[in-house]
């Protein structure tokens, strides 16, 4: 696994999840003896039973211009996934504040670039990773999926010009095509990105 045969010096990694994995993997890439810390075996905690999608493309934050006016109801609706206590409201205020700060155009904008320039090397790196292992068996490279309801036209063309911005290549699908792609979807579901630049796991516990 190391690319060079000088000894850089001595990292320690603190968790086994697939983030500390993949660093402890590229430290000893390049050079260094690595040491990584878990009290759990690899890739038994967070990193387990996700969606773990290696997901290059989402160089959109959440926090997005207008989200200030679905906040409430996403807060206080009980079956939203963003749904608290309305006892915990005042702790959380001062971050959902900074949260809704950095909603605005001119913050969206500088976010998006600074996740561009971190995501568009990332799965070369990944794949060196899975080349090393002799793991391409395991990883799917399928694409992803965005599914618009048809009165929803407009924001997904909205939302394909702005990562096409970025170089996330994305095309819309629509009519027979996403019929014969994804005959499953019922009628409401007129339109689609596809968004080829992603990879999935092909293990079935993940």
């Amino acid at each position: 696994m190391i690319a060079s045969q000088q000894q850089r010096g001595h990292a320690v990694v603190v968790g086994a999840g697939v983030v500390g994995l993949a660093s402890a993997l590229w430290l000893q890439r390049l050079g260094w003896r690595v040491t990584l810390l878990d009290r759990q075996p690899p890739g038994s905690g967070t990193s387990f039973g996700n969606a773990c999608t290696f997901a290059t493309y989402a160089v959109e934050p959440v926090a997005t211009p207008g989200i200030w006016r679905q906040a409430p109801g996403m807060l206080l609706r009980r079956d939203s996934p963003l749904a608290i206590r309305p006892g915990y409201l005042p702790r959380i205020a001062p971050w959902l504040w900074r949260f809704l700060q950095s909603s605005s155009e001119p913050r969206v904008k500088a976010i998006s670039h600074d996740l561009h320039s971190l995501l568009k090397p990332c799965m070369g790196a990944w794949q060196a990773l899975f080349d090393d292992a002799g793991a391409n068996d395991l990883v799917r490279h399928d694409g992803s999926l965005y599914i618009f309801e048809a009165h929803e036209r407009q924001s997904a063309i909205d939302m394909l010009a702005y990562h096409q911005g970025f170089e996330v290549p994305m095309r819309l699908v629509e009519g027979p095509e996403l019929r014969a792609m994804e005959p499953a979807l019922n009628a409401r579901a007129a339109w689609r990105w596809n968004c080829p630049r992603s990879a999935v796991p092909s293990i079935p516990s993940h």
